[in-house]
């Protein structure tokens, strides 16, 4: 049998399905559980019915410190408006201004989808993550 071993047919042939990709985030999870156990940077996950990572949270570094100094002036921006990974599950980012005027990453989601309860566990996330007295 002849082949040609072209990049697109090695993709194709070779590599794990969506529902493969989706299925394993093992690896996601030990990056956010390294993290916490080597900074204190909290992260949550959800799951559905088999296991699968569902919606994802976690905090980037200095962001409750960064928080904190802005006090009651603190604004959020919450954007899920670039697109999807491979796996089609969204990318949400939760930002802040500066007192300086630059745009801080605060955390990030990782959402299955765009509805309601999404939205509300994440935000659940960010109000336990971020419940920091204005310094």
């Amino acid at each position: 049998l002849q082949r040609t071993w072209t990049y697109d047919y090695i993709v194709q042939e070779f590599s794990p399905s969506r529902e493969e990709r989706i299925a394993d985030a093992s690896s996601f999870v030990e990056w956010m559980q390294k993290r916490k156990d080597e900074h204190g940077l909290p992260f949550w996950i959800e799951t559905d019915t088999e296991g699968r990572l569902r919606n994802a949270f976690f905090v980037m570094e200095e962001a409750t410190s960064i928080w904190a100094v802005n006090g009651k002036k603190n604004v959020v921006i919450f954007d899920t408006s670039f697109g999807t990974n491979a796996c089609g599950m969204k990318l949400g980012c939760i930002t802040t201004v500066s007192k300086t005027g630059h745009t801080i990453i605060l955390a990030v989601a990782i959402l299955s989808d765009e509805t309601r309860a999404s939205f509300q566990w994440t935000f659940k996330h960010l109000v336990k993550a971020f419940n920091v007295p204005p310094a």
